[in-house]
């Protein structure tokens, strides 16, 4: 029996993320991070989608998207996650060898600036979390790593940076200027957000 779609309506930005099966280390190489950056950009051509933040770890990934339309969101994440399972699987010799991520992403809603602006900070965190970086603008793949080519992947200071027009209707200002202060200790998303998982399918 198919599985129903995710109950991710378009004009909310979500937290999204995604772990390996096992919390096995999906990311070893500069090449392993790269190509997962590629995937995204090149499911970007076909499905365009807001990035507001990212950050790419080992053994996860988070996002920040912002869909405009209705299942834009899962089509978007299960199109590029897709592809880069088979990526993954192919350069590393495992294809046949079972899953590579413990299940279907999980999002997130956001509801409020304050909010949005906190879980974009959570993102940003997680390396200095993790201890992997003195400060957070040390980790290569995140969104605010001005090394990479704007059109190689969307930041927070591209086009993407505006929000929706309709915004204001759903609680956010309709911009997000403001960087966040990812060297700055910051809460539990999910708590400020007051959000749980929307998605249990699709």
């Amino acid at each position: 029996m198919p599985r129903p779609n995710r109950a991710a309506p378009g004009g909310f930005p979500f937290h999204v993320l995604n772990r390996a099966v096992g919390r096995r280390t999906l990311f070893a190489s500069a090449a392993d991070y790269e190509a997962f950056v590629e995937t995204v950009a090149e499911a970007l051509r076909t499905r365009p989608m807001r990035i507001c933040g990212y950050c790419v770890m080992p053994n996860h990934w988070h996002m920040v998207l912002w869909p405009e339309h209705d299942g834009d969101l899962s089509a978007f994440v299960q199109h590029f996650t897709n592809l880069h399972v088979k990526r993954w699987k192919l350069a590393h010799h495992e294809v046949g060898h079972g899953h590579l991520y413990q299940g279907r992403f999980k999002s997130f809603p956001i509801q409020t600036d304050d909010s949005f602006h906190t879980v974009v900070r959570y993102v940003e965190r997680n390396p200095l979390r993790a201890n992997l970086v003195a400060r957070a603008e040390a980790w290569p793949c995140r969104a605010w790593d001005r090394r990479r080519p704007p059109n190689q992947f969307p930041s927070p200071d591209g086009p993407y940076r505006r929000l929706p027009k309709d915004s204001a209707r759903n609680g956010l200002s309709g911009s997000i200027s403001r960087k966040p202060r990812a060297n700055s200790p910051g809460c539990n998303p999910a708590r400020v957000a007051g959000s749980r998982s929307v998605n249990k399918a699709g």
